[in-house]
């Protein structure tokens, strides 16, 4: 009877993950091309961010960005710039580096006009000589000149541990 119970648990357990929904509906991994192109997108991001805090200016990022200038949710980390660029400030932090790949590769993932990055990497403050792990879903929209920061969405402590990297 036992080995009768694991059985149908197991089918159970089974089912239930076969069920998962994707994470992405409609979206597929990007190809080589598209990646780069992401890539560029996210070190242009992070290297403009990196001037807006240098300033102590998010009009800075949002000049470059401006979608990024609506919409925010600090309890959720959605765009948290003007927050993080803010609070950077109010701490004496003007340098601070993002090695993106630092936890592990980009995943970039596309669909039609819109993309997915999920950045797993560092980041590091250097006058206070903090660093730590940088979780974020960053959206990208495709646009005549091509792709463009659309929404990011940081992991913050509440949300921790942050969720799966969709593989």
């Amino acid at each position: 009877m036992r080995i009768g119970q694991a059985l149908i648990t197991a089918v159970v357990l089974l089912s239930a993950c076969a069920a998962t929904p994707d994470p992405l509906p409609g979206y597929r991994a990007a190809t080589s091309e598209e990646r780069a192109q992401a890539m560029a997108v996210l070190s242009d991001y992070y290297a403009v961010r990196a001037q807006a805090i240098a300033a102590g200016d998010v009009g800075v990022l949002y000049a470059r960005y401006p979608l990024l200038a609506t919409g925010e949710d600090r309890v959720h980390g959605i765009n948290i710039e003007a927050w993080f660029i803010e609070r950077m400030k109010a701490i004496k932090v003007k340098t601070v580096r993002v090695q993106i790949e630092a936890g592990e590769p980009v995943r970039v993932f596309v669909k039609d006009t819109a993309a997915v990055a999920y950045v797993h990497g560092r980041d590091d403050w250097e006058e206070s000589g903090t660093a730590g792990a940088l979780y974020v879903r960053i959206d990208l929209r495709r646009t005549d000149t091509g792709w463009t920061v659309e929404r990011t969405d940081e992991v913050m402590q509440p949300e921790w541990p942050p969720p799966p990297t969709p593989r």
